[in-house]
C-alpha cells in the first residue's frame, strides 16, 4: 500500500485511512489486539523507523548532552487529579499471539551500550540511565519517589509454569559479571554495620543457577 505524507494545519500524518488533528503526528492506525491496522513489518522490513547520527569524528565542545533524537517530554503545569498516568515516553511490546517458540529475548524496551574495540567508557557507564532530578525547592509528597519504579498492571496468567520476576539477570552471552551490584560511597542505598545477624524478618526468593530457589535473608543486627 503507498503512503503519503499529508498536512493540515499543524498536523502530518502518514496517510493510512485516518486522520487525526490537533498537532499529531500519527503513524499506522492503532488496535491494541488486530494485526493488519499499524504499518507491517516482515522479514524484508524488520523496523519502519531508524534514526543515525555520529560524531563526524569531532571531539564535541561545550557542555550539556549529545543526543540522536533530542528529547521526549511531557510537561505539566496544571494541578492534574485522578487516576491518571503520565510519562514522558512510552515503550510498548504487545504479545497477542502464541510467541513461546520465540528463543531470542522480548523486551518492551532495549537499551543498549556499546563498546567496540579500541573504545574506552568514563567512570560511569549504563545502557539505561534512571536519572532523578529533585530541585529545591519541589515537595516530594507521601509515597515513593523513585528513579526506577518496577509495576504492574496485571499479574494473573491462566498458565503459570514459568517464573515471573522482579529483575532478572541472564546468563551472558560471554563472560561473567563481575559483581551483581555497585554501591557508591555516599551512605543512604548501602549503609555499613556490624555486629552478627539477628532474626530474619524477611527473605527474598531467587532462582539459583541450578534451578533451585534460594533466598537472601534480612535481618535485624543484634
Amino acid at each position: 500500500m503507498a503512503l503519503e505524507l499529508y498536512r493540515k494545519g499543524m498536523d502530518l500524518q502518514l496517510f493510512d485511512g485516518t486522520f487525526v488533528g490537533n498537532g499529531q503526528f500519527i503513524k499506522g492506525v492503532f488496535n491494541a489486539t488486530t494485526a493488519g491496522y499499524g504499518l507491517q513489518v516482515n522479514p524484508n522490513r524488520t523496523w519502519i523507523e531508524r534514526g543515525n547520527a555520529d560524531d563526524g569524528g569531532k571531539v564535541i565542545s561545550g557542555t550539556g548532552a549529545a543526543y540522536l533524537y533530542g528529547s521526549r517530554r511531557l510537561l505539566l503545569t496544571a494541578a492534574q487529579t485522578g487516576n491518571n498516568s503520565f510519562y514522558g515516553g512510552c515503550d510498548r511490546l504487545s504479545v497477542a499471539g502464541d510467541e513461546s517458540g520465540v528463543t531470542g529475548d522480548m523486551s518492551g524496551h532495549w537499551g543498549m551500550l556499546e563498546v567496540k574495540s579500541g573504545g574506552k567508557t568514563n567512570s560511569l557507564s549504563s545502557a539505561v540511565r534512571a536519572d532523578l532530578n529533585i530541585q529545591s525547592g519541589s515537595t516530594v509528597s507521601a509515597g515513593v519517589t523513585a528513579a526506577i519504579s518496577v509495576s504492574a498492571e496485571a499479574l494473573s496468567p491462566s498458565t503459570h509454569t514459568g517464573t515471573i520476576a522482579v529483575l532478572n539477570v541472564p546468563n551472558p552471552q560471554a563472560g561473567t559479571f563481575d559483581v551483581f551490584a555497585s554501591f557508591g560511597s555516599a551512605t543512604g542505598a548501602c549503609v555499613s554495620a556490624s555486629g552478627s545477624l539477628g532474626s530474619i524478618a524477611y527473605k527474598i526468593p531467587v532462582v539459583c543457577p541450578d534451578g533451585t530457589t534460594r533466598y537472601i535473608p534480612l535481618g535485624t543486627v543484634s
